[in-house]
């Protein structure tokens, strides 16, 4: 056998020699192995074409079962050759087992064209030789369908998982892989606001995994309903599988579709900086098992909780971070999210092109996918960039675009929600001077009675009656509107809506404290709170000789909810008023 093999490797370089002298082939590599390419592909072809076919299905396979003795204690880096030489040969079983292996380090690696063509080679190499393999079809069809979904191919994502879900009943398979199934679906459809048909597939793997209620399918299911619920607006049982989960999700080892749960926890925790945590432990986790689109998501979430603080500069680095890693792993459906968050970011920072440039990029991504939350979204941030550019109608056209969305995608019975932004509209009217659609539309709102937005109301019609020299129009509409509404205002804090002549009340006739502007600094008892350390505020003297204090704010600084970010003085008061 020595004696043989030593012919074999004389004759080979002999035959290598000459066809290096005929500048045939050259010398590819020498490290690890040697090896040769041939020169041109014409030639190439040629020689592979002159074998006879059942010769080059007999090599393929030679060459395969090579690889396999050879690199066996490094077969992966070898899988893509496997699956070549295999799916040539004369063992479609074997091409088919590589193909699979190919096809998941493709999807891995995040290389989305090249695992789907392995995986439509399987499905072509089942159906030419009419195997009846059920487990390698669903396994396609799983992988397929990850695929799709993240590459923004949503219906035929949708399609595929359907197929898939059909082949898993046939099979009687475990109630845990069927649920896995209904996520992956309702993941899906989610793009297509289905929201009750995600409710149902959240119910039915509820019912199949029974008393099976801490293990990852679980986690998968509540997310599904988490999801459905919120977007309907049932926020108590969306906050219920959200606690659900919380309780035992860091108890699982972590995979690429717990990463939807993870994010869902962050969106529902009211608490920034509890919410923060999270998006650390998923950023942590994400990075173990290199799932990229974990971390893309991880940064997105601290970009929005960023904004929600108005730390603008900082949101942007991370909605961008996220930005590039959706991309590079050709997750054009994740990229939405962030490009908006970046234009909101960009449109605080008073950059409005590189603001509109990023809200027209999800524009663009949503209406591929169709996923009309998102696409009402971003003509919600290109309506205020439009209002910051005085451009109206495109502003006006861009709003009601988002009305006409929400009207759709809300749920129906909320008719108050409805009326508030069409008031919204109203305000976009009244600031292009528009006075009398603007009115139409704040007395359609007045109609409706809703209480939260009468100081805004007011505000508004004030503001317009001023305009017109219509004033006592305005008196006219806040006594109707009283009588009107009498029961209800029994209760309404605010008594007086517009100023009247009324004689000085002796009450308050003691000076208590008083502070002289012009001395720097204020007196001690102020204390100067600028959160975010980019405000400043300086006395000045104004035309009547008196001093004043002028504030200068960024954007975004508010003091709602968890913004706590405007500047402000704020004075200790060691006096009991009378």
């Amino acid at each position: 056998l020595l004696d043989h093999l030593t012919q074999y490797e004389n004759k080979l370089d002999n035959y290598l020699s000459e066809f290096e002298e005929r500048d045939l082939v050259y010398e590819e590599r020498a490290v690890p192995e040697l090896e040769y390419a041939f020169k041109h592909a014409f030639t190439q072809e040629a020689t592979y074409q002159g074998i006879l076919e059942r010769g080059r299905r007999a090599f393929h396979s030679q060459v395969a079962l090579g690889i396999e003795k050879i690199y066996q204690e490094r077969l992966e880096d070898y899988y893509d050759e496997l699956a070549h030489h295999y799916s040539r040969s004369d063992d479609p079983e074997k091409a088919i087992e590589y193909l699979l292996k190919a096809g998941e380090k493709a999807k891995r690696n995040y290389a989305n064209d090249t695992a789907i063509s392995y995986y439509q080679n399987v499905l072509e190499l089942l159906d030419q030789h009419s195997l009846k393999r059920d487990d390698w079809k669903l396994e396609v069809l799983e992988a397929l369908g990850q695929i799709y979904h993240r590459t923004g191919k949503v219906i035929e994502a949708e399609n595929i998982f359907e197929q898939a879900i059909e082949i898993a009943k046939e099979m009687n398979l475990p109630p845990r892989r069927i649920a896995k199934l209904y996520f992956w679906i309702s993941d899906t459809i989610w793009w297509q606001g289905k929201y009750d048909d995600i409710i149902r597939y959240g119910k039915m793997g509820l019912e199949i995994l029974g008393d099976d209620t801490e293990c990852l399918e679980s986690a998968l299911v509540n997310t599904m309903l988490v999801v459905a619920n919120s977007n309907i607006g049932n926020w108590v049982e969306a906050t219920q599988y959200v606690h659900k989960n919380i309780n035992f999700i860091k108890k699982l080892d972590y995979t690429v579709e717990l990463r939807t749960a993870y994010v869902h926890i962050i969106m529902m925790d009211g608490d920034p900086n509890s919410a923060w945590e999270w998006t650390k432990e998923l950023k942590k986790r994400a990075e173990k098992i290199n799932d990229q689109t974990g971390l893309a998501s991880a940064w997105l979430r601290q970009g929005i909780i960023l904004e929600s603080k108005s730390d603008y500069v900082n949101a942007l680095v991370m909605h961008n971070k996220s930005i590039d890693t959706f991309q590079n792993i050709g997750d054009a459906i994740g990229s939405m999210s962030p490009y908006l968050g970046a234009a909101r970011a960009l449109f605080n920072l008073g950059d409005i092109a590189e603001s509109i440039k990023n809200a027209q990029l999800s524009l663009e991504i949503t209406e591929r996918c169709g996923q009309k939350l998102f696409i009402a979204m971003a003509h919600d941030i290109l309506a205020n960039i439009s209002m910051c550019q005085q451009h109206w109608d495109d502003a006006i056209y861009h709003y009601q675009k988002y009305v006409e969305i929400r009207k759709e995608i809300d749920n129906v019975n909320n008719p108050v929600l409805l009326a508030w932004r069409k008031f919204q509209l109203g305000n976009i009217y009244m600031k292009k001077g528009d006075y009398d659609k603007a009115i139409e539309i704040f007395h359609e709102f007045a109609d409706k009675n809703v209480q939260y937005g009468l100081f805004s109301l007011l505000e508004a019609l004030e503001y317009i009656y001023r305009s017109l020299g219509k004033r006592d129009e305005f008196l006219d509409f806040c006594k109707s509107y009283r009588e009107k509404h009498a029961e209800s205002m029994k209760e309404l804090p605010l008594q007086q809506w517009y100023l009247e002549p009324a004689p000085i009340s002796e009450k308050y006739s003691n000076l208590t404290f008083t502070d002289d502007l012009d001395n720097e600094p204020l007196d001690s008892s102020w204390t100067w709170l600028n959160p975010l350390d980019d405000c400043s505020y300086k006395a000045v003297k104004l035309d009547d000789g008196l001093s004043a204090l002028e504030i200068s704010a960024v954007n975004g600084r508010i003091l709602v909810g968890n913004n706590m970010s405007a500047p402000r003085f704020l004075r200790l008061h060691t006096q009991r008023l009378p």
